[in-house]
């Protein structure tokens, strides 16, 4: 088997640092926090770990951005998403890629492979729910395909959970509008 020449964009590292930088903070914070008692260190250490994902979740964001748009060359929008390979304990991508709509096509560039998924494919368009849903810090676009699988993906636009979440929405709204595009008259 040939050796890997360059190392993985989307790194265990990575995902385990975006869940223990936030929790890491929320530690603190209850700590720091003892001598309130504990219905406001419980209290204070959501709050805090709430800002934490929402802030550091997203760990290395632009770097990994950077690192695909150059071992890709794509210009397209940085996503999480599942679509081949369940998601992971970590992190709620199973991958991250660079996505766009070409012409017809929705083109997803990972750095080992690129993922095509033609408009007529795409039976429809809905919100779904992931882990960041609960904490009101994203979900899922998720297109319904022909042969009944799901793409399902979030914008990692910003380097904040809470700034890509809104973009999320924008696409949600965008795929929608491509959805109903498309449709025959």
């Amino acid at each position: 088997m040939p050796e890997r020449l360059t190392e993985r964009i989307w790194t265990i590292r990575r995902q385990w640092l975006g869940n223990l930088i936030p929790l890491a903070a929320a530690g603190l914070a209850f700590v720091v926090t003892f001598p309130l008692g504990l219905g406001w260190q419980c209290l204070f250490s959501i709050l805090i770990a709430w800002v934490g994902i929402s802030q550091w979740g997203f760990y290395e964001n632009k770097t990994i951005e950077s690192e695909l748009r150059e071992r890709t060359g794509s210009n397209g929008e940085l996503i999480g998403f599942v679509f081949k390979n369940p998601p992971t304990a970590l992190d709620a991508h199973a991958e991250v890629g660079l996505m766009k709509i070409d012409g017809e096509f929705l083109v997803v560039v990972t750095e080992d492979e690129t993922h095509s998924i033609h408009e007529t494919e795409v039976l429809g368009v809905k919100r779904q729910m992931n882990i960041h849903s609960l904490l009101l810090l994203g979900g899922w676009v998720c297109l319904l395909l022909a042969d009944g699988s799901t793409f399902r993906f979030e914008s990692r636009k910003y380097s904040t959970m809470f700034r890509s979440s809104l973009r999320t929405k924008q696409l949600l709204a965008e795929f929608k509008q491509w959805q109903n595009e498309k449709a025959p008259a």
